[in-house]
């Protein structure tokens, strides 16, 4: 059985999101704060800009690691004090919520491409699909694509998918 659970649309949702898991961090760290002390770094935080990137994209995942990033500033998050630790380590989960968000924004935009494909490969034959142009997008695409029958085996894959297997044309 697979889940699916689809990421959402509209911008203000996304970084609503973005805002609530971020919020969320602020509250668990409030709360575990007495238990764990001084130390914990930010890495409370890294679930939930990785949480917003995914289901948001670049935005939100950025809004939730400036968020995080200025809660710790302000001493709410991360290690305890000023001092060069704690400076690299904040810098450190800047880079990393930057490069979580990038990868967020392009898992979205793969996962739209596919969902496009999908739904024109189901329209019916007559409903102004043309063949030739879904195999040239099928092929086209940078992602490996593989189509399995109910069997579990391969009966499609694209240039991109014999390319990371090892397979060459010819």
């Amino acid at each position: 059985m697979v889940i699916r659970v689809r990421a959402p649309t509209s911008v203000p949702l996304r970084y609503g999101l973005a805002l609530a898991v971020a919020g969320l961090t602020v509250l668990l760290d409030s709360v575990l704060h007495p238990l764990l002390g001084a130390g914990r770094a930010l890495v409370i935080s890294y679930p939930a800009v990785l949480a917003a990137a995914a289901f948001g994209g670049l935005g939100p995942g950025l809004v939730a690691t400036a968020i995080c990033a200025v809660i710790a500033g302000l001493g709410g998050l991360g290690s305890e004090g000023a001092g060069a630790g704690a400076g690299i380590e904040l810098a450190a989960f800047l880079v990393m919520g930057a490069a979580m968000s990038i990868g967020g924004e392009l898992h979205l935009r793969v996962r739209r491409q596919r969902d496009q494909l999908l739904e024109r490969l189901r329209e019916p034959a007559g409903a102004g699909r043309n063949s030739a142009e879904l195999e040239a997008v099928f092929h086209a695409m940078s992602d490996g694509v593989v189509v399995f029958d109910p069997q579990g085996r391969v009966i499609l894959a694209n240039q991109a998918e014999a390319q990371i297997c090892g397979f060459t044309s010819g």
